[in-house]
């Protein structure tokens, strides 16, 4: 019986032994290079845009290179290619010092904003807060929200604000979810807020670099306080062809069966028709402003969805 070798030489070399693919700053030396020659046990490799040789074996052709370099010209696709690719892969690494963790990714974000023609707002992009704000953490190693709480107002280890992926030194992602700001399931996503804005101080001159203090001031329609210091602000929505009718929204299951609930317009409405999304708050202690928690989502099932805020009051609040 032949059993195929699952990884190339490369694979085994970088990928998938020693240190060198879990650090923070080999992951721009890698994302930014359109040639690499790796020496490793098990061979020299050279690594190009379009074939990897390793010595004494025939070349392989095809793109294995991971340089961002061939997103040239790619557009909107670069937004994905963000959360997807870097932002993900790049939450997992480890640095020495954690304030590095934006000075380590600069040359790429400098790269990305350029492509984008957007602004980089602490490893987010401005035209897409209301899909990238609902990121969370894969690999949580904060257990209880207090833990949580007294972790983001700890300044002395202040690396981003707590809207932001990179706050957290836990594996983050956007896709592990049922629900996804950026799921090929879903379309016709849909801000749910008045406006946002964003006000960031940084260390020194480079704006992709160290944050000193940032906020974001959203202004929305509408919101929703479950109860306790707990607050559910609506950030957008989306339609899918795929109803996930067994899906409840666990959450707010205290609030009695939704089929009990009065005045609930048809399913058939097609505004009724989308699912929800947003993020959960906390007061930060001795101010008048919000840590971002959590997140939340509801489908239209189960008449959930736009319902869940009907009759809500409008808000103004201010992430730290």
């Amino acid at each position: 019986m032949n059993i195929e070798e699952p990884f190339t030489g490369l694979d085994a070399d970088i990928h998938y032994s020693g240190k060198w693919n879990t650090r923070g700053w080999t992951f721009q030396e890698m994302a930014m290079s359109t040639r690499v020659l790796a020496f490793g046990d098990a061979g020299i490799h050279f690594l190009g845009i379009d074939k990897l040789h390793t010595l004494g074996h025939q070349p392989i052709p095809g793109p294995h290179n991971s340089s961002i370099y061939l997103l040239r010209g790619a557009g909107e696709l670069c937004y994905m290619h963000w959360f997807g690719a870097v932002a993900t892969p790049y939450s997992k690494r480890s640095l020495t010092y954690p304030h590095d963790r934006f000075p380590a990714l600069s040359g790429i974000a400098r790269y990305f904003s350029e492509e984008l023609k957007d602004e980089y707002v602490a490893g987010l992009w401005k035209r897409e807060l209301h899909r990238s704000l609902f990121w969370a953490c894969s690999e949580n190693s904060i257990q209880t929200l207090g833990v949580l709480i007294d972790e983001l107002s700890d300044l002395s280890k202040y690396v981003a604000p707590s809207w932001s992926w990179a706050c957290r030194q836990d594996s983050v992602g956007y896709t592990h979810l049922r629900f996804s700001g950026y799921s090929p399931i879903f379309e016709g996503y849909r801000e749910e807020y008045r406006s946002m804005e964003t006000d960031i101080t940084y260390k020194g001159a480079d704006r992709f670099g160290q944050i000193k203090e940032a906020s974001l001031q959203i202004r929305l329609d509408k919101h929703a306080e479950p109860g306790g210091e707990l607050t559910m602000l609506l950030l957008g929505s989306a339609k899918s062809g795929i109803l996930a009718s067994t899906l409840n929204t666990g959450f707010l299951g205290d609030l009695g069966d939704p089929e009990d609930l009065e005045d609930l317009e048809d399913l058939e409405d097609l505004e009724d028709d989308r699912w929800i999304y947003g993020l959960i708050i906390h007061p930060a202690p001795g101010t008048d402003k919000f840590y971002r928690v959590g997140t939340f989502y509801s489908p239209p099932s189960y008449r959930w969805g736009t319902r869940l805020f009907k009759d809500c009051p409008e808000k103004s609040v201010v992430l730290i």
